[in-house]
């Protein structure tokens, strides 16, 4: 398994995670990530995935490297460093944007 699909897989196991998920609810938006520019998943109001078109169109487009979103799980990267290193390139307000990235990161590579 590539890295862009084993995020992809990562980003797929939010509804599974109670806090990240609570913390992405909070956020209220319809996200579009865009792993390495060919690896897409599209994530509801509610944190479950969804099929592209079957919410509408989305609140907040994010785009990340996978590299970045593997080191912000493990601790490695800050959500802090991401945005003001230009890593995080979001699309939509970018409040939200940030709580969303916020949420991802609370989720846990275990397992994988």
């Amino acid at each position: 398994m590539g890295t862009a699909e084993k995020v992809y897989k990562l980003i797929s196991r939010l509804p599974e995670t109670s806090v990240a998920v609570d913390d992405y609810r909070t956020v209220g938006a319809v996200t579009r990530f865009v792993i390495d520019d060919r690896q897409e998943v599209l994530i509801d109001h509610d944190g479950e995935v969804v099929e592209t078109g079957r919410s509408g169109d989305p609140d907040i487009t994010v785009r990340l490297s996978s590299t970045d979103v593997i080191a912000l799980v493990a601790g490695d990267l800050s959500l802090t460093r991401m945005v003001t290193s230009g890593r995080l390139v979001a699309e939509g307000p970018i409040f939200q944007s940030i709580g969303v990235v916020r949420a991802i990161g609370r989720l846990s590579d275990e397992g994988e």
